[in-house]
């Protein structure tokens, strides 16, 4: 078998999924995955990861997480971007063998926006739930003054963790139901996006450390 034909076999396995995933919602719920894919639906979640970040935290090294997970998610877009083109794999919306098999479109994209590898949407949500759920949890347990209470905020970090994780694949199977990409397009992203944010997230909590300790030997 040449590596051709593993292509060729992983391509048609991902048309074939996400063929039955658009197809498994038949009008009842366009618009909720419509407006899950507007850029509305994540104003809130960011708000909220800002909040609670820096309530956990404190504005101090809150601020140093909130910049990481900004950075992160500016890095995460202009990457995908650059991916887009060099990739240069059609949207489901302009792929022909999709469009002949019955894909449904609900949200056009222009044509200078053809491309769809790998999924935006699915790199900055899957991004923030990470980072933020990571940099809560970081908070939660470095704050000695919750002492009696310091397990009722760190089970309230866990059911934000689950809550912005399901939130987030929400956002990315939206992006399959719109039509605008491939459930492979949405798997690269959320790993993208994991990935991206890893690496700020713990650069960050990296400088926030020195700087305290600096801080600290200074007194």
């Amino acid at each position: 078998m040449t590596d051709l034909s593993i292509l060729e076999r992983a391509v048609g396995a991902d048309r074939a999924l996400t063929l039955a995933l658009n197809g498994s919602n038949q009008g009842g719920g366009d618009a909720f995955w419509c407006f899950l894919s507007s850029n509305a639906a994540t104003i809130p979640a960011y708000v909220l990861a800002i909040a609670l970040i820096l309530w956990s935290s404190g504005w101090k090294r809150g601020l140093f997480y909130v910049l990481a997970i900004a950075l992160a998610l500016a890095a995460s877009d202009q990457i995908c971007n650059l991916v887009k083109e060099g990739v240069g794999r059609l949207r489901p919306s302009f792929d022909p063998y999709m469009l002949e098999n019955g894909v449904r479109v609900l949200l056009k994209s222009s044509p200078k926006h053809c491309y769809g590898f790998y999924s935006a949407h699915s790199a900055l949500s899957f991004a923030l739930a990470f980072a933020s759920s990571v940099a809560i949890r970081w908070g939660v347990n470095g704050r000695a003054t919750y002492c009696g209470r310091r397990r009722l905020f760190r089970a309230l970090s866990i059911v934000y963790a689950i809550a912005v994780f399901v939130w987030a694949a929400l956002v990315a199977l939206s992006r399959v139901f719109v039509a605008k990409h491939f459930v492979g397009d949405i798997v690269a992203g959320c790993m993208a996006g994991i990935f991206m944010a890893y690496i700020w997230l713990y650069a960050a909590r990296f400088v926030a450390d020195r700087f305290r300790s600096r801080k600290e030997t200074s007194k």
